[in-house]
């Protein structure tokens, strides 16, 4: 065999020849390896998914029939209903909607909304090339936007419709 370990192999280091250069330490190249701490957002758009669909079944077998999708106030601070709508329309457009709006999400994130949020500002993009805490605050910003705006709103209006009927 070569007579060669791992470290070796992986620096293209051979053992028979001497070099003034230490091999490098093979726990240098597993903690490249690790993944950094970040949230997976795929399962959580998965999950939220599920939800709407979840709720949209239990809307059309809980609330058969015609649903109050409007409301107005009255002058005593009461709700009078004066929008209706089939419940097997409203409930699977509701989980359309969050399929598509999920998408939407999932495109942003994949086509690098971080990077192209910034193009007017070019220190915006040089800041967030360098990972600065600003660039944290903004990624943060950026996915609990979507994640209420784009995921987590229509699950609620549907459980608000239910509720509310």
């Amino acid at each position: 065999m070569l007579g060669l370990t791992l470290a070796d192999l992986m620096h293209c280091h051979d053992s028979r020849q001497k070099d003034d250069t230490p091999p490098v330490p093979l726990e240098d190249f597993f903690t490249m390896l690790r993944r950094q701490h970040t949230v997976d957002w795929r399962s959580v758009r998965t999950a939220l998914l599920a939800l709407s669909i979840a709720l949209a079944l239990w809307g059309i077998f809980a609330c058969p029939g015609r649903l109050a999708v409007h409301w107005r106030t009255l002058s005593d601070g009461s709700l009078q209903a004066d929008g209706w709508m089939s419940s097997l329309v409203i409930f699977p457009l509701f989980a359309g909607f969050e399929f598509l709006s999920l998408e939407l999400w999932n495109n942003f994130e994949q086509t690098g909304y971080y990077r192209r949020w910034g193009e007017v500002n070019l220190f915006i993009i040089h800041a967030m090339s360098l990972g600065t805490p600003l660039t944290r605050l903004m990624r943060l910003v950026l996915d609990l936007l979507f994640f209420f705006c784009f995921g987590f709103l229509l699950p609620c209006c549907e459980a608000w419709l239910i509720l509310l009927n």
